[in-house]
This record gives structure tokens, C-alpha cells and sequence, in this order.
């Protein structure tokens, strides 16, 4: 049965998705628009779907017309996009390779941008590497990875140019992450491991105040996120992570400045 034929028979819903990246976008929608014209039916309902823009096509004389109404949408919030992945996740993914924990890890993020489509490309980045790893489940770890790939911390440069005991707190932050499952780190452990980082490279540690201070500088700097405490956490207390990298990679360009720079220190 030919198309035509079908839209005089049936009532007929064309769905187009992301048309600000069709090709000849403008010449399609116009010819389904048209193409009940002289058969006495009405043409078939349309809804278009574009993400960010509306292409220039659709304001033009002999396609406007047809367009009744538009809705603008929100972006997706966390809450939505962990829906998504928790659905896409249980039909794509082996059961117990993952938990919800790495779930919302990743819609955290990509609730800034309200994107759903970066949080299914993390999810998969994610299951890829930890593939790879030949990991039993999805850790932490293979989330940064797969976010460093779509939104990566600031260069190495920026990484250089912090100040000593900034570096110092970076390191004992990654080194931590690197170890844990977990995604998020207690300050009180961050506050322990720098303690031990400073007596080994002899250099004297500052104070908490001093130590909050520069956890608010690598904050707004974006080089780790923080978070106050909730369910599941003895106490109030700030828990902090790192995104945009993997947090071996992090440690592993933070040991080697420091080196450098306790040598030049002892010269």
C-alpha cells in the first residue's frame, strides 16, 4: 500500500526528532504537509522535535501555516533523568553489574545541562570501561573516566598552577577516590590523608580553617564537587569528589609536580 493511500485509510502521527539536523529538513516537512492535498483527507498530524533551535525552515510561507502550536520544554531534572537510566539501564545492563549509587552519580551531572542524551553516553562510556577493566561492576572510577570524555577538567596547566597545599589536598582527595568504591569522600578523611601526605613530603600542614579555604577554592574552581551530608551519614559533614577526571590520573600528574618541586625545594 502506498504511503498516499495510507494517509486516506488511517489516522496517521509522523514523529521527527531532532530536525535541526535534517537534511533538506525544509523540502520533506513541506512535501508530508502536502501530501494529502486534492484527496479530500486531512493531512497527517505532525509533531517536530528540536533540541535547542528552531530551524529556519519552519518560519517559511509554505510551511508555517500547517504549524498550530509549540511547546517549549524544560530541561530534564536529576530526578528525570535517573528514571531514564534506571530503565535503560536495567533492559542494557547485567543485573548486579552496577548500583544506584553510580546511577546518580552520573544524572548529578547531567543535570546541570538537563541533557538525558549525555547521561545515556556517560552510562555507556561507563559500562565500556569497566568492560574493558574486565570488572565485575560499574565503579566510581569508570564514571569519571566516561565524564572526563564529555566535559573535561581544566588542562594540565590549570592543574599546575595551584598552590602547594592546594595540590596537597587534591592528592589526598584522589588518592582516596582512587582506592574507594565510594563516589563521595568524608572532609574528615580528606583532613587525615593530607596530614599524611604533608609529614611525608616535610611540609607543615595548615589548620582546618585554613584547609576549608582552599576545599572552597578547588570547589569553585572546579577541579572537585562538594556536598553536605545526608541519609546513611553519622553527623553533619561536607563530602567531596571529583568528576571531570579520572582521579588516578589526577594523582598520578600531582606526584610527579610534587617530586619536581621537593627537589628544587632541597637544591
Amino acid at each position: 500500500m502506498a504511503f498516499e493511500d495510507l494517509v486516506k485509510e488511517k489516522n496517521i502521527l509522523i514523529i521527527l526528532d531532532e530536525i535541526g539536523y535534517l537534511r533538506d529538513g525544509g523540502d520533506l516537512i513541506y512535501s508530508l504537509f502536502r501530501i494529502s492535498e486534492g484527496s479530500g483527507t486531512r493531512p497527517p498530524a505532525m509533531i517536530l522535535i528540536s533540541r535547542e533551535w528552531t530551524p529556519d525552515y519552519l518560519l517559511d510561507r509554505s510551511i508555517f501555516p500547517f504549524i498550530t502550536t509549540k511547546i517549549s520544554l524544560e530541561p530534564y531534572n536529576k530526578e528525570e533523568i535517573l528514571d531514564i537510566l534506571r530503565y535503560r539501564a536495567e533492559i542494557g545492563l547485567v543485573s548486579g553489574s552496577y548500583d544506584d549509587s553510580i546511577l546518580l552519580m552520573i544524572a548529578e551531572v547531567a543535570a546541570r545541562s538537563g541533557d538525558a542524551r549525555l547521561a545515556l553516553s556517560m552510562l555507556h562510556q561507563s559500562a565500556m570501561f569497566a568492560e574493558a577493566d574486565k570488572a565485575d561492576k560499574i565503579t566510581p572510577e569508570h564514571v569519571r573516566m566516561a565524564i572526563s570524555m564529555d566535559q573535561p577538567l581544566a588542562d594540565r596547566r590549570a592543574l599546575m598552577s595551584l598552590e602547594l597545599h592546594e595540590k596537597l589536598l587534591l592528592l589526598a582527595i584522589s588518592s582516596l577516590l582512587e582506592k574507594s568504591s565510594d563516589a563521595w569522600i568524608p572532609m574528615g578523611r580528606v583532613e587525615e590523608e593530607y596530614k599524611m601526605l604533608c609529614e611525608a613530603y616535610g611540609v607543615a600542614p595548615f589548620k582546618h580553617t585554613a584547609l576549608w579555604r582552599r576545599i572552597k577554592s578547588l570547589d569553585k574552581t572546579g577541579f572537585i564537587t562538594t556536598r553536605r551530608s545526608g541519609k546513611g551519614v553519622k553527623g553533619q559533614t561536607t563530602l567531596i569528589s571529583i568528576e571531570g577526571a579520572p582521579s588516578f590520573s589526577i594523582s598520578s600528574e600531582l606526584k610527579k609536580d610534587l617530586s619536581i618541586l621537593l627537589k628544587i625545594k632541597e637544591d
